[in-house]
């Protein structure tokens, strides 16, 4: 019985604390090396976390003869497992429509103001790159409507990890309304499938 009244008090507390609103400032700046300011506001502005990246004076290296890059058997086919891995998670049906509904849903949740999102996106391979964005191009356009905000995601086809851009405005979350579509989303048929499919890709790379 005790057992119980302890268990119902935590999950009380815990939906108490789910319920107080979150506010997220952030401003971003990544060109080259990312330059970060953000501020978190929690529970009505009692706690308060301001986390910031400064640009540091270039360290002047030594210069060194530039190696040959060897391409290595072993890699290219551990690029096309990952790229087949990758094709089989984007076929599954219903997923698209899902990932569409919990971005939706998740972003609902959001009290964004004057959001910018500016970014370039590159995964190092440019048919990587082309997978992801063959996926996530139809939810990007959900990105924008109804909210009155500028969100714009364009794929980088450069043999080199990418992310350059701009981001910044306000957002103000209840924590506890994430839990209803994260839910809805790790229970689908869908995702255990995709979930299946990344298992059994890394046990096979592992061999």
């Amino acid at each position: 019985m005790t057992a119980a009244i302890v268990l119902g008090c935590l999950a009380a507390l815990l939906i108490i604390v789910l319920c107080v609103p979150l506010n997220i400032a952030l401003n971003t700046d990544i060109y080259g090396k990312p330059r970060l300011r953000m501020q978190i506001s929690w529970f009505f502005g009692l706690v308060k976390k301001e986390m910031t990246t400064d640009r540091e004076e270039p360290v002047e290296k030594k210069e060194t003869t530039p190696k040959k890059k060897e391409v290595v058997p072993q890699k290219r086919r551990a690029g096309w497992r990952k790229a087949s891995t990758l094709f089989k998670i984007i076929r599954i049906k219903g997923l698209l429509k899902n990932t569409k509904d919990l971005i939706w849903d998740v972003l609902s949740s959001f009290g964004a103001r004057n959001l910018v999102v500016d970014l370039d996106i590159g995964l190092g391979d440019p048919a990587d790159t082309g997978l992801v964005f063959a996926f996530i191009g139809p939810v990007i356009p959900f990105l924008r409507f109804p909210f009155p905000h500028k969100i714009n995601l364009r794929p980088s086809f450069r043999d080199e990890l990418v992310l350059e851009g701009t981001a910044r405005g306000k957002v103000r979350l209840l924590p506890v309304q994430l839990i209803p579509p994260l839910l809805k989303f790790g229970f689908s048929l869908p995702a255990a499938k995709a979930a299946k499919i990344l298992v059994s890709g890394r046990l096979r790379r592992k061999r």
